[in-house]
């Protein structure tokens, strides 16, 4: 009788320890870094983004390889961000067009005081693993055009953008 009932005793805890073996968590959301993103101030200059999995565990991953990356539309005004002036690989590295500038900062002046603000492309990252689909986003902000002041680096010590700086030649000559 002892001898069954440490039998039985013994394959109730082995079954506890083998079901614990299995997957007992899950993917709870994902982290971007940087966190704030890019401010891409030179014509051709990259940033890599590094996209984390967090789970119910407390457990990280890094599953940068396997996220999925959309690039959006800068909402900055006169289309002085427009969306060909950055590009995004499918390893999460944005990239400044060499040839196309881009302006997502907007100066504003009252009085003696300049402040300055960013419409930047919004970068939305996608990871997926057992049926659990997560999200996040990341903004990414230029200052890369001809008389663009990001609120930090003095407009006249940046690179200029090439196709901007033809531009503004053509209107002066007319």
């Amino acid at each position: 009788m002892v001898q069954r009932a440490l039998t039985v005793l013994g394959a109730g805890f082995l079954a506890a320890l083998m079901a614990s073996c299995g997957q007992t968590y899950k993917l709870d959301s994902i982290t971007i870094a940087p966190a704030t993103g890019y401010n891409l101030v030179s014509p051709g200059e990259t940033g890599a983004l590094t996209v984390t999995a967090n789970y119910s565990n407390s457990k990280t991953n890094d599953v940068t390889a396997n996220s999925s990356y959309e690039l959006g539309s800068s909402q900055a005004p006169d289309d002085a961000a427009p969306l060909q002036a950055l590009s995004l690989n499918k390893s999460g590295v944005v990239t400044a067009s060499s040839t196309i500038g881009s302006c997502t900062w907007v100066a504003s002046t009252v009085g003696t005081t300049t402040t300055y603000a960013t419409y930047p492309y919004p970068v939305t990252v996608t990871y997926a693993e057992n049926g659990v689909t997560v999200t996040a986003s990341v903004p990414i902000s230029m200052a890369d055009a001809a008389g663009c002041n990001d609120g930090q680096t003095p407009a006249a010590e940046r690179p200029s953008s090439p196709e901007r700086d033809k531009a503004a030649e053509s209107s002066r000559s007319r």
